[in-house]
């Protein structure tokens, strides 16, 4: 998923702003590349099913320890708490993985699941749910509650 990893380091205005267009092209990357969220979904119920959840766990902090989605999202959500545009009471390490994991697991279904989605909930593209999320996740995250 390098497309939004690439543009994100080039993101200006405050920590919300930079939060916002990173959930703007996590949306895009979805729809644009599908395959690497299929293939986290058959990664996860492999493992999963196959290891104990203690041992699958320590190698996941290993593998996302540096993981730069993590790594940019901690460091806007931080920079929007210390700026005022995102809620003080936001601890911006658990929100960088509750955003990812987040985001991730809804590209895994869609990517996985598209055509039955389209028919099962009428819509007439699966990323409107992606869409919907980033914004109920802005909502929550922006200073005063307000509208992302």
């Amino acid at each position: 998923m390098p497309l939004y990893r690439t543009q994100v380091s080039g993101f200006e205005g405050n920590g919300f702003e930079k939060v916002r267009n990173f959930l703007k092209i996590f949306v895009k990357t979805i729809e644009l590349h599908p395959d690497p969220f299929r293939f986290l979904g058959a990664m996860d119920h492999y493992f999963n099913s196959r290891q104990k959840p203690e041992a699958l766990a320590e190698k996941m902090k290993i593998i996302f320890h540096d993981d730069p989605t993590i790594q940019f999202l901690n460091e806007a959500l931080d920079e929007g708490v210390r700026d005022g545009s995102i809620r003080a009471e936001t601890d911006p390490r658990k929100m960088a993985y509750a955003i990812d994991q987040t985001m991730v697991s809804l590209g895994q279904r869609i990517a996985s699941r598209r055509e039955e989605m389209i028919c099962e909930f009428g819509l007439e593209t699966p990323e409107t749910m992606a869409e919907l999320m980033a914004e109920t996740i802005l909502t929550g995250l922006k200073a005063g509650g307000g509208n992302g």
